[in-house]
């Protein structure tokens, strides 16, 4: 049984092989993402390909790289996800829905799709160019206005090198205090990963907290069946 245990825990130990890059943010600097502006205000790019003390320079948008930007116009303030040079993320199928002052009508906008740890991005996730609607509000939405993803969430990323198109994800955190009726919305990148071969699949990777929860229940496991398989002789 010890055997089973140690073959176990070394089969998860090893989800991360040589050929994916995975990145934990260390780096207090980079703790939330300054959003671009529709204004002209440059923002921090987030590249999933670079550790957190080797990130881009302000207006820097290489491959791999994601950026959040606010605008404001007629019809309310939003706030988008926009990608890098030749970088495309996962688009949900899911609309969320938002009021239109001036058109009079309900808008639907998509934003990322959501991935949750174990699942895979390959070339069958629904790839678009453009803009993922994260949040919008207007004077017909209440003061938060609407979200269009979770509090935390990960979204899956395409982007195309020399060697052909390369695949990964970013996980990040929404917050949100109202001061009054002014909301404060930032957006904290938490996990990133991509496949250094080009082609090949990326598996989202659990947090070192949930892998070692997952370690913790399968060494459990192991001693209740050993203690099982003693009383039983």
């Amino acid at each position: 049984m010890k055997l089973l245990a140690l073959s176990t825990i070394a089969v998860l130990s090893s989800s991360v092989h040589a050929d994916m890059v995975h990145y934990e943010n260390t780096n207090e600097d980079l703790q939330t993402l300054k959003m671009y502006s529709d204004l002209g205000r440059m923002g921090q790019t987030l590249n999933i390909t670079s550790s957190p003390f080797d990130q881009p320079e302000p207006g820097q948008l290489p491959e791999g790289s994601i950026l959040i930007m606010e605008t404001h116009h007629s019809g309310g303030d939003f706030i988008w996800m926009g990608m890098g040079r030749v970088t495309m993320a996962a688009k949900s199928t899911n609309a969320t829905i938002v009021p239109d002052p001036w058109a009079g009508a309900l808008i639907p906008y998509y934003g990322p799709q959501d991935y949750a740890n174990g699942d895979r991005i390959d070339g069958s996730a629904n790839f678009n160019d453009g803009w993922r609607m994260l949040h919008g509000a207007n004077e017909l939405t209440d003061d938060r206005g609407v979200f269009s993803v979770e509090e935390i969430f990960t979204v899956a990323v395409a982007f195309e090198l020399s060697d052909g198109m390369h695949y990964g994800y970013a996980q990040l955190e929404r917050t949100l205090e109202m001061h009054g009726s002014q909301r404060e919305i930032e957006w904290h990148p938490l996990r990133w990963g991509y496949e250094t071969q080009a082609g090949v699949a990326v598996s989202i990777v659990p947090a070192p907290g949930a892998l070692a929860c997952m370690l913790l229940g399968v060494s459990g496991f192991a001693t209740r069946r050993q203690r099982q398989a003693t009383h039983s002789w």
